[in-house]
């Protein structure tokens, strides 16, 4: 097992928390033996990041990452050229070029903004409707695991949907912002969750609030993603 310097780990652990940040895969999915797209994803941009932003060797970024040399060549490869024909400029700070350089790695459609916000109440009602609660039992009152898992899905889509703050987030479901910040959490971390964000995002960039239908839809979808995982720590 090789021996990793103490500066090669921050270096590496900086640029492993940048790209999880601006992909929304979460960090410990980096080395499951899967080959799911938003994980393959998150490799490539930190493969670049580690070696064209910090400035470490191929071979140790490979033993990071737990794959080969060549996953790592290869990934930067592409990067450089995406990167030198969209023109994008790497003497920015590093988020805003971290976020520039995922999208141009992204395997989903992206989208920088969104239209207008959907309403939190609107959220609250997708996610109560599917998974068979009160709107009481998910703002609060509801002590099970299910609605502990839907107070954490609907953390994750009024962040995204009704681009709230976790401070509002927190007052929905009567938790403090760590309870929301590890629900969401909790939903990036699930297989899947990635190109569920990218195809919301899709929907929100339209004219037009998505539909009531088109909402309980991504409910149902926070629901079956999360359904596996009622065994984890859940924080209720």
């Amino acid at each position: 097992m090789k021996v990793f310097s103490r500066e090669f780990v921050t270096a590496a652990g900086s640029m492993t928390a940048l790209a999880a940040r601006v992909t929304g895969v979460a960090e410990d999915r980096l080395r499951q033996q899967e080959f799911q797209s938003d994980v393959l994803w998150l490799r490539r941009l930190c493969a670049w990041l580690m070696r064209d932003v910090a400035g470490l060797k191929s071979l140790d970024i490979a033993a990071w990452l737990g794959v080969t040399p060549a996953f790592v060549n290869e990934a930067c490869f592409t990067a450089r050229r995406r990167i030198s024909a969209r023109g994008v400029d790497l003497g920015r700070p590093d988020d805003d070029v971290a976020r520039d350089v995922a999208a141009l790695l992204s395997p989903y459609p992206v989208v920088t903004a969104i239209c207008a916000p959907v309403p939190l109440a609107d959220c609250m009602m997708a996610v109560a409707l599917a998974f068979g609660l009160s709107r009481q039992e998910l703002a609060g009152a509801g002590r099970s695991l299910r609605a502990a898992r839907a107070r954490h899905c609907f953390s994750w889509l009024a962040g995204i949907a009704a681009a709230a703050e976790p401070k509002a987030i927190a007052r929905q479901i009567g938790r403090g912002r760590t309870a929301v910040s590890h629900g969401i959490a909790f939903v990036n971390r699930r297989p899947g969750s990635a190109s569920l964000r990218a195809e919301l995002l899709a929907a929100l960039a339209g004219p037009d609030l998505p539909s009531t239908e088109s909402l309980l839809r991504f409910g149902r979808d926070l629901e079956t993603l999360t359904r596996s995982s009622t065994m984890e720590r859940l924080n209720p």
